[in-house]
C-alpha cells in the first residue's frame, strides 16, 4: 500500500493506494514510515487530516492502527475525516466506532463541500 500526502490550505489529505500492506516483507517499517510522514506534515502546520481510501483496494487492522495513531497525534485539536466509496471499508469503520470519533464521507467532493459550510 502506498501513501500520498497532499498538503492543502485547510486540511492534510492522506491518499492511500494499493492493496493489503501485510503482504509487504517490510510491513512494520512501512507502517512506521507512513506514521512518520503523517506526523512530520501535521507538525509543520496542524490542521484537519483526511484519510482518503478512494484508491485503496482493502483496509485492514494495520491501517486502522495508523488512523488511531494520527487521531492521538491531533489530540482531538483538529478533526480527522475518512473518505471511502467502498461500502466494505465504510462498514468496517462504522463497526469499529469511528462514526462517533470522525466524519465519514463517500467522496472527496462530499468532504470538501461539507467542510466549506
Amino acid at each position: 500500500m502506498k501513501l500520498h500526502v497532499h498538503s492543502k490550505a485547510h486540511y492534510i489529505r492522506l491518499e492511500f493506494e494499493g492493496s493489503d500492506p501485510w503482504n509487504s516483507q517490510n510491513f512494520f517499517q512501512q507502517l512506521d514510515a507512513m506514521f512518520s510522514t503523517c506526523k512530520e506534515v501535521y507538525n509543520q502546520r496542524p490542521r484537519p487530516v483526511v484519510f482518503d481510501f478512494s484508491n485503496a483496494s482493502r483496509v485492514d487492522s494495520s491501517i486502522i492502527t495508523l488512523v488511531i495513531q494520527v487521531l492521538r497525534l491531533t489530540e482531538e485539536k483538529h478533526s480527522i475525516a475518512i473518505v471511502s466509496p467502498n461500502e466494505d471499508t465504510m462498514s468496517l469503520f462504522h463497526l469499529m466506532g469511528f462514526g462517533k470519533l470522525t466524519e465519514l464521507y463517500s467522496s472527496m467532493e462530499e468532504y470538501e463541500s461539507d467542510s466549506q459550510n
